[in-house]
Formats: C-alpha cells, structure tokens, sequence
C-alpha cells in the first residue's frame, strides 16, 4: 500500500500557482489605477478647455454688446452658469486673466483638482492643487 497518487496537486505546486497570480493581479491593479488617473486628468482638461473657451467667446462678443469683460482678472463666480453655455462640468472655483477680450491665463478648480493654464492652453493638473492668482 505505498503507492502514491499520481493524479492531483501538491501543496507546493498550489502555492506556487496561488503566489504567480497574486503577483500578475497586482501589476493589473497598478495599470487599470495609472490609466484611470490619465483618463480623469483629461476629462479635467477638456472640460476646463471648454470652459474657457466658453468664456473667451463671452469676452469676445462683449465687444460687440459693449458688456463689462475688460481687462482683468476675473473669479469663476463672476461668470453665470446662463453665460456660459458648455455641456462638461463647471469649475467650483478659480480665475481667469482677459486682455485684449481674451483669455490669456487662467486656473479651474475641479474638486480636489486644479486645471493650469498658459497663453489660453490647459498645461497641466495637479492634485489638491489651488489657484492662486499672482501678478508674475
């Protein structure tokens, strides 16, 4: 009766298993979490680059209406949510720079997220980031 059954795994060959799939599930979970952040830094940029073309669009037709976007710095809370009409999300804060009827610098808070601009193009995002506007 020493014979040994030859059907059926050792334990060692089901740790083994056990151990290689932790690991390839681990390297799965750190990619999908890597392209989840990408995609939602985008969908930030896009809908704050609607948003401020929405707004360079006001300032611009203000010099047809004779509105009161000058030059400035202007707060989100400035701007209506009837003046702008975009079909992304609106920004809970930040600002805007306008001269000569445009957008020429600006920062959108989304969340805990902050939309960076430069020369009217959304250059970055940054994470708990605030807006604060400085003369620079």
């Amino acid at each position: 009766m020493n014979k040994k059954n030859k059907y059926g795994f050792t334990l060692v060959e089901l740790l083994a298993v056990i151990v290689i799939l932790a690991i390839i599930v681990l390297i799965a979970i750190t990619t999908i979490s890597d392209r989840v952040e990408k995609s939602n830094a985008k969908t930030l940029m896009v809908n704050a680059d609607s948003y401020v073309k929405a707004v360079n669009n006001m300032a611009s037709m203000s010099i047809r209406e004779q509105v009161k976007y000058e030059e400035g710095v202007y707060n989100v809370s400035d701007f209506s949510k009837d003046d702008i009409k975009i079909s992304g999300t609106f920004p809970t804060s930040g600002y805007f720079v306008l001269s000569d009827y445009e957008v020429v610098d600006a920062c959108l808070v989304y969340d805990n997220y902050a939309v960076k601009f430069k020369n009217a193009v959304a250059s970055s995002v940054e994470e708990d980031g605030k807006c604060e506007y400085s003369n620079n």
